[in-house]
């Protein structure tokens, strides 16, 4: 879940990612590796399936992106910064191919 929130004069997107609580620690370290991999690939799509709104808005592409992982377990409840989506890049091969490149 993410969206854009003012902190102060600033724009930024935050989203929170679920790690483990309902787990055993061993299920939480999985699923922040999983987290983790996956994540460049869905802030990617999520900057290509709201294309429109980036267009009518260029400045949402240099908004840092926040990242929550939310856990019980201390050692995967981190907030760390992702950099900016101008930052992801997308090559079309064809109709039904996309690569997703980060710079």
């Amino acid at each position: 879940m993410g969206e854009f929130v003012k902190v102060g004069d600033e724009l930024v997107y935050h989203a929170h990612v679920f790690i483990g609580g309902l787990f055993d620690e061993a299920t939480a370290a999985i699923r922040d590796q999983i987290f983790r991999r996956e994540l460049p690939l869905a802030l990617t799509a999520i900057r290509y399936g709201e294309n429109p709104l980036f267009q009518t808005n260029p400045s949402l592409d240099e908004v840092p992106v926040k990242i929550h992982f939310n856990s019980s377990y201390p050692q995967f409840n981190t907030s760390e910064n992702w950099g900016v989506f101008f930052r992801l890049q997308i090559c079309r091969l064809n109709h039904n191919t996309i690569i997703f490149y980060s710079l």
